[in-house]
């Protein structure tokens, strides 16, 4: 008889543990359901205690520079968050066959300006050099204005582009 009720009281200890695991399963999803945040519009980056980007534009400007027999192809991002200019990349694509009897190549002098700005970031991948510039650089050297006609707020950015010969069209998110 003795074995019968430890028998049944290990049986009762079993099934009210699984009532127990299975409470603590099905818990954290519930209150997640019916204790969500009422303040969805504004999230919180926890890494570094920012607002989250709410809106994002980026401006892409192009055009084509025949150098002689060449033809490079120049792509400026800028992406903007917020309202606000946080990277600017500079994309050279130079021709597959480069034509050296051209002495002053314009392309190459640009390319070498931006280089020497101290500003940038240059990777090369193929027969593109892309250039980075970024906003904490950029208000890192203050004095160094070198790059401002590329770092500027979006509508002032699109009409000095323009003006320059570039195409350019934008995208929202």
């Amino acid at each position: 008889m003795k074995e019968k009720k430890e028998s049944s009281i290990m049986n009762i200890f079993v099934y009210l543990l699984i009532v127990i695991l299975i409470i603590l399963i099905i818990l954290p999803p519930l209150t997640r359901v019916f204790f969500k945040e009422s303040n969805t519009d504004t999230n919180i980056n926890s890494s570094n205690g920012t607002n989250a980007v709410s809106s994002a534009t980026a401006l892409t400007c192009r055009r084509e520079v025949t150098v002689g027999t060449m033809i490079y192809n120049v792509t400026i991002t800028s992406n903007y968050g917020n309202n606000t200019l946080n990277k600017v990349t500079f994309t050279y694509e130079a021709p597959e066959v480069v034509d050296n009897t051209v002495i002053d190549n314009p392309v190459l002098t640009e390319m070498n300006a931006i280089r020497n700005s101290g500003l940038v970031e240059e990777t090369t991948n193929g027969l593109s050099t892309i250039f980075t510039l970024t906003r904490d650089v950029k208000e890192a050297n203050p004095t160094n204005t070198s790059l401002d006609t590329f770092f500027q707020p979006l509508d002032s950015q699109t009409t000095t582009l323009e003006s320059l010969g570039y195409t350019c069209s934008t995208l929202t998110a």
